[in-house]
């Protein structure tokens, strides 16, 4: 958003350009203008899709060394993250953090389904096993993010990642760790011949802590899963929801 920079003469405002008689008038247009703009900025940034997103994204700990993220995507409590943060389903404990960073927090267990795949690789073929479908009891409903396919998706698309950072004091409250949420694009569609469409490259800066956490279009539908990334080779990848239909889709239905 660019902002209203009023002419400057002889470091002062030229005083030509606002009459005083119309100061008045004028300051209610800028407000108008900034109000109207900040509609048009929640509407093609997020707005109300940031809150979604951030209620339905939550922290895992899996065996008390490893963390991660996921996204709950049904009310009944499944939750998608990736193969690698539950140790391909070889770990022994799983818990999934609700409303991690708030004062109403809550942990739960979770157990993996038959749905895990494969500790991933930045490979065509290995890349596209990095998910795994959990299953926590909460007792009510819980907040989701529905889950859609990513055929549509192209380069320029608007997305947004979020999940947990690990390492930094200033990302974790007395609640446990705060969500990060970051906007973005997809800035590349990673083909692999005959597998077709195996990852996303995106500009929205995944971290560790964060693999596992969703990757939604600008209406806050799941289109991937953050899957590995590396500054070095400004690579961020996301595991596109296509590549594993069918974990997800027969629970949209």
């Amino acid at each position: 958003m660019s902002y209203y920079n009023p002419r400057m003469v002889g470091g002062a405002l030229d005083a030509g350009a606002i009459p005083k008689t119309g100061l008045a008038a004028f300051l209610a247009v800028l407000l108008a203008l900034a109000c109207a703009g900040l509609a048009v900025g929640f509407a093609i940034f997020g707005g109300d899709v940031y809150e979604d997103i951030k209620r339905a994204t939550v922290y895992i700990r899996v065996d008390g060394d490893t963390e991660g993220s996921g996204a709950v995507i049904t009310e009944d409590g499944y939750v998608l993250t990736a193969a690698h943060v539950v140790k391909g389903g070889h770990c022994s404990k799983i818990e999934v953090v609700l409303d991690s960073g708030q004062k109403d927090a809550e942990t739960l267990h979770a157990t993996c389904t038959e749905h895990v795949g494969k500790p991933g690789k930045p490979t065509p073929a290995e890349i596209g096993k990095d998910y795994a479908l959990l299953k926590v009891e909460a007792g009510r409903p819980l907040a989701f993010l529905p889950v859609t396919g990513s055929e549509d998706v192209t380069e320029g698309t608007k997305c947004f990642i979020a999940g947990f950072p690990m390492g930094s004091g200033l990302q974790t409250s007395v609640y446990g760790p705060n969500v990060s949420i970051e906007p973005g694009h997809i800035k590349a569609v990673m083909r692999g011949g005959e597998e077709g469409v195996v990852a996303f490259n995106t500009d929205a800066r995944g971290v560790p802590g964060m693999s596992g956490g969703p990757c939604t279009n600008d209406r806050g539908e799941v289109i991937g899963l953050i899957s590995m990334g590396s500054d070095a080779a400004a690579a961020h990848l996301i595991l596109p929801t296509s590549r594993f239909k069918h974990v997800w889709e027969p629970l949209m239905r």
